[in-house]
């Protein structure tokens, strides 16, 4: 990965006058993730929460049994999208 400047430092206590340095630095990192990353929401607040992102609560909801074959279709096609950003989340953690 290259070198990027975010905008911000992580310092100690002894070299920071500002208390809240590490604070200043995740918010810096949060709008750098949100103009370079394809899915900037999903890794955005594990930055700024630091708790890792459950993707699985967004999972499509299983048409109904009575669906006609577009509605089926339909729910195909958001089941390969959130494969894909479940895909894509684990591949910005790394």
């Amino acid at each position: 990965m290259p070198d990027v400047d975010v905008g911000a430092v992580i310092r100690t206590k002894t070299e920071s006058r500002v208390k809240a340095s590490f604070k200043i630095f995740q918010e810096k990192l949060v709008g750098y993730i949100m103009e370079k990353y394809d899915h900037p929401r999903d890794i955005a607040p594990i930055v700024k929460d630091l708790e890792d992102m459950d993707l699985e609560q967004h999972e499509p909801e299983d048409p109904a049994t009575d669906a006609t074959a577009t509605k089926v279709q339909i729910h195909r096609e958001k089941v390969k999208r959130h494969l894909d950003r479940m895909e894509a989340l684990e591949d910005d953690k790394i």
